[in-house]
């Protein structure tokens, strides 16, 4: 593991220094669908490192999550039109479901202390609690029931899959299932700082930039994820993509 870091951490903080740089270029002279869109390119990039890298496989659900999540970023380019902005956030919840999906076989109650499960389940709801609560405050911002609701549904299913990550990692206790952790919290914290930012709630010209830092950590997060090396009992739900790789 030590290795895989050391190894490609360079690589890694090059390619984020270069994305943010972009990002914040672009929203520095008022290009907002170049900026909105570099959302989207940051997840489908990640999904071409896997793909360039990963020999033999892909774990399906982690692809789904970022072909699904990088589409809603793009997507978010024409969001004040009421309808895209629904199929933004639909996708963006269904990005979170493949997360769970992924997740579910791995995860369990049995294990912990009724003290720590406490501990879990009072964490999780508060966090859920202030996560309504945010979406509660911009209701008079969105712009059909429709795309409320799908706000609604993201907001729960970032809770659930906050709740399942910290699950899976206290289940398996490994460097990998940590950095998966990492990941799932630096996605979530960026979605927060995403909506601070786009509803100009507060930190004012800072909220894009810290949003798209903590995004663009998460999703190299997640690459970093995929490529460690995991004990078969502890890799996500079993299923893969395969495609072909040169030997070269």
């Amino acid at each position: 593991m030590k290795r895989f870091l050391s190894k490609h951490s360079s690589l890694y903080l090059l390619l984020a220094i270069v994305f943010f740089a972009l990002s914040f270029y672009f929203y520095s002279i008022g290009e907002f669908a170049l900026f909105r869109a570099m959302r989207g390119i940051v997840c489908f990039f990640a999904l071409g490192l896997l793909f360039y890298y990963r020999r033999q496989k892909i774990s399906l659900f982690i692809a789904l999550f970022l072909i699904c999540y990088g589409a809603s970023s793009v997507t978010t380019i024409w969001y004040e039109n009421a309808l895209i902005a629904t199929w933004s956030m639909a996708l963006n919840f269904i990005a979170f479901v493949f997360l769970i999906f992924a997740l579910w076989p791995k995860v369990s109650l049995r294990s912990m202390s009724k003290s720590l499960l406490v501990l879990f389940v009072v964490l999780i709801l508060f966090n859920g609690y202030l996560l309504i609560e945010f979406v509660q405050m911009i209701r008079d911002f969105t712009l059909s029931k429709a795309h409320y609701i799908f706000m609604l549904l993201g907001a729960m299913s970032v809770v659930v899959t906050g709740f399942m990550s910290l699950l899976y990692n206290h289940r398996y206790g490994s460097r990998s299932s940590l950095l998966f952790v990492f990941f799932v919290f630096a996605i979530i914290f960026a979605e927060v700082f995403r909506g601070i930012a786009y509803y100009d709630l507060t930190f004012g010209n800072s909220a894009p930039h810290i949003a798209r830092a903590i995004l663009i950590l998460g999703v190299f997060l997640v690459v970093a994820f995929e490529r460690a090396e995991k004990k078969d009992h502890e890799k996500l739900r079993q299923f893969f993509f395969k495609f072909p790789c040169s030997s070269s």
